[in-house]
């Protein structure tokens, strides 16, 4: 019994291990399939610091992309689009992201995801001070 429990200790481990050393995040260990979504990726206050707002109402939140080597990277065309002229802050981006869950789906919760692709990307026009 014992051996069957450190065995599973050091198989969480190395999952862990495999996602802190800031993998792909469709090779990060997650409890779901990746899946699809069309929606507004958009800087955020609070934490995580990005969330898409899915066109069916739902808020995904965006783990990664923040520079931190312990979490995925966002995909670099992601990253260009969210660029703004002017050094400072991220510009909102719609378009088609491919996430891949990091927690279970929990009603009336934001579900933390991670971007393993995007396409179709726009940069929406600031607004604001």
């Amino acid at each position: 019994m014992r051996l069957l429990v450190c065995g599973c200790l050091a198989a969480l481990s190395l999952a862990a291990t495999a996602t802190a050393a800031g993998l792909d995040c469709r090779t990060a260990a997650r409890p779901g399939a990746c899946f699809d979504v069309r929606g507004v990726l958009r800087p955020a206050n609070g934490s995580p610091a990005l969330r898409i707002r899915a066109t069916n109402g739902r808020t995904l939140g965006v783990v990664g992309g923040d520079g931190d080597p312990d979490t995925p990277a966002l995909p670099a065309d992601l990253r260009a689009a969210m660029q703004p002229p002017t050094p400072g802050s991220l510009l909102s981006v719609r378009g088609k992201f491919r996430v891949c869950p990091l927690a279970p789906e929990r009603a009336r919760h934001m579900r933390p995801v991670c971007i393993a692709a995007a396409s179709d990307l726009a940069a929406l026009p600031r607004t604001g001070p």
